[in-house]
Parts: C-alpha cells; structure tokens; sequence
C-alpha cells in the first residue's frame, strides 16, 4: 500500500500566493500582512486584545535563612509607612539580590504577562496583595521576596474565570 505524499508548498507557490489582489482590489496580500505587523509592533497587541499584565519587584538570594531576615525587615520597616519599605526593599535588592534586576533597578522587574515567570513566581503575582513583600518563594533560581506594586485592574479576577474553566474541563 502507498502512502499518499504531500510536499510543503514551493517557494514559488507562496510567492504567488502573497502577490494576488485581495477581492479584486490593487491592495496586494503582502501589504496586508505588513499592515497587520506594524499595527501590532506599534500598538503592543492592545488594539488585538492585549493581556492583563502585573509589575513586581523581587529579591533574590540562595539562602532561605537570609531571606527571612530580610523579610523581617521590610515587615518593621512597613511599620513606619509604605514610603519607608519600598526604599529599604530597594537597597536590599541593590545590596544583597543575585538577579541583575536588584543591582541596576531596585529589584523592579517591570510589567509582565501570565506565564513570563517561573510558575511559583507568577503564581504570588497574580494573587498577592499589592504593596505587601511575599515570600520567601523558592524557585530554581533561588529564594525571592516579591513585592506586587501593580495589578491592571480585574486582572485577578480574569484569571480566576480563566482558571475557574480550565479546572471544569
């Protein structure tokens, strides 16, 4: 018995394909395409539907024990305000995180998507509170301190109906 073979589509066939008129018209599908690409680059994918994105700051060290004190800390340090532990948070990172992040920015790792992390950290930034340090969480990389300082609004909730369908299936 002989197998049927379907060979891709030759470079040529694809060439032709991009060249034809869109309904008739003198617009070219390959002006389509780079119309549809530079509209994404510009716009980020927020005229497509963009996803929730969460902004942290984290501090990463090898040792748990070091990482608890530092907790202990930011915790009498948010006593005396919030002001006071972002600013002690900050020189931690500078001073004692492995990450390149706690060196050249407080720790600040800037906005991210579900799922850019490792799955134990993403898992604090989608449901911790914002402005209260988390942790110690350990990862592959180490332990970290993860302080949630924006959420895009009904960011968790979304990810609850997501996670909520998910687990039904």
């Amino acid at each position: 018995m002989e197998l049927l073979s379907v060979s891709p589509p030759s470079s040529f066939a694809l060439l032709n394909l991009l060249s034809q008129p869109v309904f008739g018209s003198p617009v070219l599908v390959w002006q389509l395409v780079l119309v549809a690409f530079l509209l994404f680059r510009i716009f980020g994918g927020s005229i497509f539907g963009s996803s929730p994105k969460v902004a942290a700051s984290h501090i990463l060290v090898k040792e748990e024990a070091l990482c608890q004190m530092m907790k202990a800390e930011l915790e009498a340090a948010s006593a005396e305000g919030n002001e006071a532990m972002v600013a002690l948070f900050r020189e931690l990172a500078a001073t004692h995180s492995i990450c390149p992040s706690g060196k050249t920015a407080g720790g600040g790792l800037g906005q991210f998507t579900r799922g850019s992390m490792v799955p134990e950290f993403d898992a604090v930034c989608w449901t911790a509170p914002i402005g209260i340090v988390q942790g110690p969480v350990q990862t592959g990389f180490g332990h970290h301190l993860i302080l949630v300082t924006e959420r895009e609004e009904g960011a968790a909730e979304r990810s609850d109906a997501t996670d909520g369908e998910s687990k039904d299936k």
